[in-house]
């Protein structure tokens, strides 16, 4: 088996080395140089360093013999994530997003960790749920309020905002 892994500096490298420990070969994607320099070597671990638009994306997916593509990059870089999904049902590969913000930083037990990417990897359908709308109710929500949105707002908007066609008005809307 082998995944094509798009992710950071922190859950995307944590999730390439259990990968790797589990035996399974990642491609592990990182938009700069600082990123690729914290992934440790190991021989079932390639990195590709680089930003990449969705052609270049969908490019990689199609020249690499992959078996899915896994989405671990921020939960608010929509537009990766918006080109990803794209890029992975053009090239027919299966997509899959890991909510992040599921893991609690305060444990940091190896067991923990692994427990959580398996059920991340493995509870699709939670994670389809929970995420697989998110860049669309952040625009909804952008559209709404009628202008660019915070980094709060978007993350309030994304959890609590229902698209019934409400104008938002900051500090009225309720």
């Amino acid at each position: 088996m082998h995944i094509l892994l798009f992710g950071g500096t922190s859950e995307g490298r944590e999730l390439a080395e259990w990968l790797a420990g589990e035996g399974v070969g990642v491609t592990l994607c990182v938009a700069t140089g600082y990123g690729a320099s914290l992934i440790p070597s190991d021989p079932r671990i390639r990195v590709h360093t680089g930003r990449l638009d969705r052609s270049g994306m969908e490019g990689l997916m199609r020249e690499g013999r992959f078996e899915r593509v896994v989405d671990a990059t921020h939960p608010y870089a929509v537009e990766v994530t918006r080109n990803l999904r794209t890029a992975a049902e053009n090239a027919g590969l299966p997509y899959h997003a890991c909510g992040w913000s599921r893991i609690t930083r305060q444990r940091t037990d190896t067991k923990h960790k692994r427990q959580t990417i398996e059920k991340m990897l493995f509870d699709l359908d939670l994670i389809r749920t929970v995420y697989g709308t998110f860049a669309n109710r952040v625009d909804a929500a952008r559209k709404a309020a009628g202008t660019p949105l915070t980094l709060t707002e978007k993350i309030l908007y994304a959890h609590l905002f229902d698209a019934d066609g409400t104008k938002l008005v900051p500090e009225r809307s309720r």
